[in-house]
């Protein structure tokens, strides 16, 4: 029989679908409630207690969680607890005692770390000593610049093939689907040459796993694999020297590359931005503002 805490849980993420519906926030607010349960042991929010939401913040700074994190998740547990207040299991002076309550200070958890872009050469490095299909995820990953959580799932039965040397997959399922955005990514010639090497299972997915529901290999196990590949080569001597780079960095590489190549465009295209600003954050370039084209301006008039 599911607690109390756990259908007042649901009850909430109902209520918060009905004006979010597929909002990445949802995912939060899963993700919040689903490590608060794991360090609170609370069967009924009737007995809530700001001390419960104090040991769930210290527990996530002994954890070394980002302070991002930690505050993003207390609000979302807080907002949580207003709407128990709002259904009348909880007080309104517990409500207020959680709102009000100390967030940590910016010398508590872990600071923000920028993701450091991949280099082809650093790629390059790594394959020759990985399996097959991780290789051929890897280079997938580079030459689409997808996210981590895409590449996983690429599936066969959603390209159209435009041309002999151009593919375009179309994602169903992807981040800015909520906003009723579309999400393609743009597979060139080197990177159809891989995906007709590969067998695609039955449901068409390139890298299948069968401990997945959906059916494809997690972005967690991707990265575990490609850790766990790389520990292995260094403890036999393989690799010298670590890599001090995670699969989340090649997507930044590679639109530093495409920058350098081809230009911002190329690579806000590449990406699938809407917004060049947000490409410019990617591939390390910042946009000039109107005082630098004030003072070019200014140069050409003397």
């Amino acid at each position: 029989m599911k607690s109390l805490v756990t259908i007042s849980f649901r009850n909430f993420l109902d209520y918060l679908q009905t004006y979010l519906q597929n909002s990445t926030e949802l995912t939060t607010h899963r993700c919040a409630q689903a490590k608060f349960m794991e360090c609170v042991s609370l069967p009924d929010p009737k007995k809530l207690a700001v001390s419960h939401l104090r040991k769930f913040r210290d527990h996530m700074i002994a954890q070394g969680l980002a302070r991002k994190t930690i505050r993003e998740y207390l609000h979302r547990i807080i907002r949580w607890v207003g709407f128990c207040w709002e259904q009348g299991k909880v007080s309104q002076a517990t409500y207020l005692a959680c709102k009000s309550m100390w967030m940590p200070n910016p010398r508590q958890g872990r600071s923000p770390v920028r993701t450091k872009s991949v280099t082809w050469i650093q790629i390059a490095e790594l394959l020759p000593h990985l399996p097959t299909y991780l290789s051929n995820l890897i280079q997938l990953h580079w030459l689409t610049a997808a996210r981590p959580c895409e590449i996983v799932q690429i599936n066969s039965n959603n390209f159209s093939k435009v041309k002999p040397d151009l593919w375009i997959w179309t994602l169903p399922d992807h981040k800015g689907a909520w906003r009723g955005q579309d999400r393609q990514l743009y597979l060139g010639s080197d990177a159809i040459r891989i995906v007709q090497q590969i067998e695609p299972c039955p449901k068409g997915f390139l890298f299948p796993s069968k401990k997945n529901l959906e059916g494809f290999l997690t972005r967690l196990t991707y990265q575990r694999q490609v850790k766990k590949c790389t520990l292995h080569l260094i403890k036999n001597g393989i690799l010298t020297n670590p890599p001090e780079w995670t699969i989340r960095g090649i997507r930044s590489g590679r639109a530093r590359h495409m920058q350098t190549m081809h230009g911002l465009e190329a690579a806000r295209i590449l990406l699938g931005h809407t917004d060049q600003r947000m490409t410019s954050h990617y591939a390390g370039t910042p946009i000039p503002n109107g005082d630098f084209i004030g003072g070019l301006n200014h140069d050409i008039q003397n």
